[in-house]
């Protein structure tokens, strides 16, 4: 487990330096006090339920930033993917790390964009030769078959549930996640699209086989520590590797960051950080499964008529990226395995949103 308490603001894109307790300074231009007036009420209004935070940023300004009063509740892993209620509810404040769940997966998209332009690989790299510990499972010529893009599109054709059986649950009861995974029934990669958590964490293993430290050590040098991320929480898969779909907990101040490096196709502050294109990819439909089209560790989607990259995890965790309007929006909730609660009124906020910045860009 790795946590870091040093919390170092850097205003998303903007790249000010803000000292650790003073607030970012919000943009005093009139045709926002109506969208402030509207996030200052999503927390109080009885409308929505359980929203922590809520912060926007349009046209390279954050313009909008709050927290609010809710639970505290978690999900406790090794017992079944249960949700813990905590008794006593608090204020979240912008220096309160909160879990993000599966926006991890998007996360990990983008290590592994790094990845793969620093050791020269492609995404159709099989994941079979990097993985000799599991040689007897790969054996099976359609495991042998599976490739990054099949991992980070939800394609790897592992026989698997994560919402209507207890896949999930007994993945994380498991002693060896690589293991548990691999013995499944395998019916081709490439042919359907299945969520699965643990295939994620089957990539990560493959990575760290390449690389000559720990691949968290590695994923802070190049993504987390260029941005100024610095205050959050990551767990480990029991091989001790990095956990690479869920367990992970960021300041939304740091998920605004991960979004605008999004809006600016793996630009910050000059540094090209992710390569541009392998963006442009993960934003973009690799496949289309039961709930939606899905990119690499994204869900790339059309709402109120503009195309959204979409990182989201389960309770209500939210980065939207419109690069048409040039505004990311971040959005964490309370309401853990509520789904579609959550995404229901997270979308009616971010259609709110939308309606109060329907607007020429305005002149600073």
């Amino acid at each position: 487990m790795i946590s870091f308490l040093f919390c170092s603001l850097v205003s998303a894109g903007a790249g000010l330096s803000v000292p650790p307790s003073a607030p970012v300074p919000l943009e005093p231009v009139s045709k926002y006090e109506e969208l402030r007036k509207f996030i200052g009420g999503v927390g109080e209004s009885g409308e929505y339920q359980e929203i922590h935070s809520l912060l926007v940023y349009h046209y390279g300004r954050m313009v909008g930033e709050k927290y609010f009063f809710g639970n505290a509740d978690y999900i406790d892993f090794s017992d079944g993917v249960k949700r813990i209620s905590v008794p006593d509810r608090k204020q979240w404040l912008e220096s309160d790390p909160h879990y993000v769940a599966s926006i991890n997966k998007s996360i990990t998209a983008l290590v592994t964009g790094i990845w793969l332009e620093e050791q020269g690989r492609d995404v159709s790299q099989a994941l079979a030769p990097l993985l000799p510990r599991y040689k007897n499972y790969f054996s099976d010529p359609q495991k042998s078959e599976i490739s990054v893009h099949h991992v980070l599109s939800m394609q790897a054709g592992f026989l698997w549930d994560e919402w209507d059986s207890d896949d999930l649950i007994n993945l994380w009861k498991s002693k060896d996640f690589a293991t548990y995974l691999l013995e499944k029934e395998n019916y081709g990669p490439g042919k359907e699209w299945r969520y699965n958590s643990a295939v994620l964490n089957l990539l990560y293993e493959a990575i760290q086989g390449t690389l000559s430290e720990p691949l968290d050590q590695w994923a802070e040098q190049r993504l987390y520590r260029p941005l100024g991320i610095t205050n959050f929480y990551w767990d480990v898969q029991p091989n001790g590797i990095a956990e690479a779909s869920a367990r992970l907990s960021l300041l939304p101040r740091d998920m605004m960051k991960l979004g605008v490096l999004i809006l600016q196709r793996g630009q910050w502050e000059g540094e090209q950080i992710v390569p541009s294109l392998w963006i442009q990819q993960m934003c973009s439909i690799q496949a289309k499964g039961s709930a939606g089209s899905y990119g690499y560790g994204i869900w790339p989607r059309k709402l109120s008529g503009y195309s959204v990259c979409t990182a989201e995890g389960d309770g209500g965790q939210y980065i939207y990226v419109i690069e048409e309007k040039e505004l990311v929006v971040v959005m964490t909730q309370g309401n853990y395995l509520q789904w579609p609660l959550y995404r229901h009124q997270s979308e009616n906020i971010l259609f709110r949103l939308l309606e109060l910045l329907d607007s020429p860009k305005p002149d600073f």
